[in-house]
């Protein structure tokens, strides 16, 4: 389901994704199989695949969200990867940040 963007950028790509009316995607941002709630924002060049932001959330830029959840009025640095992992609301990630979880399990 597609809804109409209140803010976004040239050269942003949405793909499968609902959106918030008030939600902001910045320049050259790209949003696959995910939930951006209302007023979140994904900064310039950052990828939200297969994951929920929740409202308020801040993704800054050149940062990478792959099969996560982020709680409301949590913010992100610049450069920071985010894979698999649930994270609480009010909470401040630094820069150039990377969190997964140990290990990864294979399936055959």
């Amino acid at each position: 389901m597609y809804l109409k963007i209140i803010d976004m950028q040239d050269n942003c790509l949405l793909h499968n994704s609902e959106i918030s009316q008030t939600a902001k995607l910045y320049f050259r941002s790209k949003v696959n199989d995910s939930t951006i709630g209302d007023k979140a924002v994904v900064g310039d060049e950052s990828r939200v695949t297969s994951s929920k932001l929740s409202e308020y959330v801040r993704i800054d830029r050149n940062n990478l969200i792959y099969h996560s959840e982020i709680g409301r009025y949590t913010y992100t640095g610049p450069f920071d990867m985010i894979f698999k992992v649930k994270i609480g609301s009010f909470s401040s990630i630094s820069y150039g940040v990377t969190i997964a979880p140990p290990f990864m399990i294979i399936e055959n």
